[in-house]
């Protein structure tokens, strides 16, 4: 679970999706008994990956009164698999927000008598934690972090820097693209009130799906909402009622052509 955890946060888990899915499906029956650590993170890698698990796995956490147990929070790592898989609750399960609360107050508390490495670890994690991270910036910071992990494999390392830097030049080519498209369309000069925003909005996209097989996904949806921030900027400090109704108008009569 460790591997496919490193692989998917060094952003190369794309290379290795038939794998993943394979390894996962026989974790998915695995009993890590009273390890927090490991039934954190087989909760976390499940339902990332879209596969069925249950927040009651936590459970056995619990003491009498139904809170986690204190003496949990003796177990630094643990904690932190508690407090990342927390962030993949859905509405209704509440033992997972009670994990988020519990886990949080704890390794808040800790920071200070943590090695300066985990010390860091937990301080990125509470100020952002991996679920909301974007996964190319996510990729980029863990790969100075694994390179310092004596588990590390040199040769997932080198991959994943390879497979950054050639994505990254495929975003240059795309957003190299998408700009000349926008000067050429010419509509920042014509409407001077419109925002001129294709980086912002090519961002974004990367955000939604950074693999490299979804180029022309990132490019024709980046068009798209260029497009259409133009026209919400139209609707909401620009045109007079009487306009936007002829706007209207045009935009429907074009689509039933």
């Amino acid at each position: 679970m460790k591997i496919i955890d490193s692989i998917q946060e060094l952003g190369i888990g794309h290379h290795f999706e038939e794998e993943i899915n394979a390894l996962l499906g026989k974790i998915c029956h695995w009993d890590a008994s009273q390890d927090l650590f490991a039934t954190s993170l087989q909760f976390r890698l499940l339902r990332h990956n879209g596969w069925t698990t249950f927040p009651e796995n936590f459970n056995k956490f619990l003491d009498k009164s139904g809170n986690f147990k204190e003496s949990l929070s003796r177990d630094i790592g643990g904690m932190l698999s508690l407090y990342e898989a927390s962030f993949l609750g859905a509405e209704g399960e509440g033992v997972l927000q009670q994990a988020m609360d519990f886990s949080r107050g704890h390794l808040h508390q800790s920071i200070p008598h943590m090695a300066p490495e985990l010390g860091r670890q937990v301080s990125r994690a509470l100020r952002l934690p991996r679920h909301l991270q974007m996964e190319r910036l996510e990729a980029k910071n863990y790969m100075d972090q694994y390179s310092r992990t004596t588990t590390k494999i040199p040769a997932l390392l080198e991959l994943a820097k390879l497979d950054y830097d050639m994505l990254q030049s495929l975003y240059k080519r795309e957003l190299g693209e998408i700009t000349r498209w926008w000067k050429e369309l010419g509509l920042i000069e014509s409407l001077g009130f419109a925002r001129d925003r294709p980086s912002e909005c090519f961002l974004w996209t990367v955000g939604i799906f950074p693999e490299p097989r979804y180029s022309n996904c990132r490019i024709e949806l980046t068009k798209t909402v260029c497009i259409l921030l133009v026209m919400d900027d139209i609707f909401d400090t620009y045109g007079s009622f009487d306009d936007l109704v002829l706007f209207v108008k045009a935009i429907k009569s074009y689509l039933n052509t």
